[in-house]
């Protein structure tokens, strides 16, 4: 890494490999979603968008079994292992998919297009669930503060990559289906970039870290879901992220009904999603390498968590008055990045002030069970809307209420996060420094 690379960044010595590696595994990563994303989007459209809804409740279904096997593992295994363990099986999945809608008759595609929608959602929750628990680890809350946007723009840049392969290709392999062999190579260099970085950072591992996990070897497979009903600062995450889920899942309700409307031709839908992946992708690199660190420093934590909702009360009240596929495109690429460049990095550095076990498991819980959890609820609640006959104004009308409430929810973490940051509601291990240019706080090793 480059020495005016890194001053621009204010990016430490000790902290320029772990940087480059943690970038690298974050944009293959991302690179390699962002294939599977518009694919399965695609395939959606095909069984229908009247199965949306029924696909949200399986996946938390799904969730609800899964988080506690996983606080289980986490709790019984060196984390390390884990997180290898998962990603390793979700490259095998990959590959098993791809084979499957290949090469199977075609009477099992509604069903694999079922079983293939699902996996993509548990994959993408958990997948960058456990990259941001590493990173939190790894970081103390200040560098947290100046260095998320800069990981953050990694894991963008392998969105811009991901979905400008899948938009170049999508007209030249034999089926769109191949792209899964794309997908797959990324993530296992995605695989090889945090071997690298677990293995450099495993000689800094502290005693904290290894007591933490003997002592949580008792723990049930509930530990997550307890620790979050039993902190008031973890009960107002959950509500922040519902009300997030809240209002994506009514956008996202509204963009598939649009789209299936307005255009017809399957590949047109594929490049469609893409593209709006890719200006997604393109806005939000811009934003966080020039400007997320430096308004986080500026603005503050609290103000950058509250320009998500903000936006998101501003662009229903458009979409009310204006349902086309122009609004709810510019309403998406407007929102994605907002939450992308700005509101999900400083969403990550409330978990800074976590105790270590806490970051994967009830940061585990919130990323994928509370999330799925708010799109099977949001679903319901939009049907019911729907039955109403309150159309697309009336329910734009609820998601900005829904809204305000958010920004009095992010105002109030904002908070609360500088309170428990200021009284050292996480203890630094020992040897590591506090100061704003923070030394090197340890990848959780088993």
């Amino acid at each position: 890494m480059g020495p005016r690379f890194a001053a621009f960044f204010r990016i430490t010595e000790p902290e320029g490999l772990p940087v480059l590696l943690a970038g690298g595994y974050f944009f293959f990563l991302l690179a390699a979603y962002y294939v599977l994303q518009p694919l399965r989007d695609e395939l959606a459209l095909q069984i229908g968008t009247e199965h949306l809804p029924a696909l949200f409740r399986w996946t938390l279904v799904l969730m609800l079994v899964l988080n506690p096997v996983y606080s289980w593992f986490v709790s019984r295994f060196p984390r390390r292992k884990v997180i290898a363990w998962f990603y390793r099986l979700s490259s095998c999945s990959i590959l098993a998919f791809y084979g499957g809608l290949r090469f199977l008759p075609p009477e099992w595609g509604t069903t694999l297009t079922w079983v293939f929608y699902l996996w993509v959602n548990i994959f993408n929750l958990f997948a960058i669930s456990i990259f941001w628990s590493v990173m939190v680890d790894r970081f103390t809350p200040l560098q947290g503060k100046r260095l998320f946007g800069l990981l953050a723009a990694g894991g963008t840049s392998g969105q811009l990559v991901g979905s400008g392969l899948t938009t170049s290709l999508a007209g030249l392999v034999p089926t769109t289906v191949d792209l899964l062999l794309l997908s797959w190579i990324l993530l296992e260099v995605a695989l090889f970039c945090l071997r690298r970085l677990l293995r450099s950072t495993a000689e800094v591992a502290s005693p904290n870290s290894a007591s933490a996990v003997k002592k949580s070897n008792g723990s049930s497979a509930l530990a997550g879901f307890r620790e979050v009903l039993g902190s008031p600062y973890l009960l107002g995450i959950c509500l922040f992220m519902l009300l997030y889920t809240f209002t994506s899942t009514f956008l996202y309700f509204e963009k598939q009904d649009i789209v299936a409307s307005v255009l017809s031709d399957r590949a047109a839908r594929l490049a469609y999603f893409s593209r709006i992946n890719l200006l997604v992708a393109g806005l939000t690199l811009a934003i966080q390498v020039f400007l997320t660190g430096r308004m986080i420093a500026s603005f503050g934590l609290t103000a950058m968590l509250c320009v998500l909702p903000l936006l998101t009360a501003l662009g229903f009240l458009v979409l009310g008055l204006s349902p086309t596929l122009l609004v709810i495109a510019g309403f998406e690429v407007l929102r994605r990045t907002a939450n992308f460049a700005l509101t999900r990095p400083a969403r990550e550095v409330l978990f800074t002030v976590l105790p270590p076990l806490a970051k994967y498991r009830a940061k585990s819980v919130l990323d994928t069970f509370v999330y799925r959890g708010g799109d099977a609820l949001s679903s319901w609640v939009f049907e019911y809307l729907q039955a109403l006959r309150l159309g697309v104004s009336g329910i734009a009308l609820v998601a900005v209420a829904l809204a305000l409430l958010w920004t009095g929810v992010a105002f109030g973490l904002g908070r609360h996060q500088a309170t428990m940051q200021a009284r050292g509601a996480h203890s630094p291990s020992p040897g590591q420094k506090t100061g704003g240019q923070g030394a090197e706080a340890p990848v959780p090793q088993g």
